[in-house]
């Protein structure tokens, strides 16, 4: 989706109008703070693992795959996820119907 639907003109301006976008990396290393937590990296074998935020943000129906869309509200509360790719044309349904 980042070489693809992220790369959109249509999208990018709606994201950079109505929302605050993050492109976030389920494997970054950094520790991350996000409303009063530290979340952090934890590997799960040799050269593999999933940051804790993406974790929290990511999973849906008690997995994670990726892409994931999550959409928070002004208080931090998930409103919507979708764990499949994208297209444009969906994600510009999707931003314009929870904006």
């Amino acid at each position: 989706m980042r070489n693809t639907t992220l790369k959109n003109k249509h999208v990018v301006k709606l994201l950079n109008t109505n929302y605050y976008f993050v492109d976030f990396d389920a494997e970054d290393t950094r520790a991350i703070s996000f409303h009063n937590n530290t979340f952090t990296y934890k590997p799960t074998g040799n050269n593999t693992g999933i940051h804790q935020l993406a974790t929290v943000l990511g999973t849906v129906n008690g997995s994670i795959s990726y892409p994931v869309l999550c959409i928070l509200n002004s208080d931090y509360e998930i409103i919507f996820q979708h764990n499949q790719y994208l297209s444009p044309k969906d994600m510009l349904h999707i931003l314009e119907r929870l904006k």
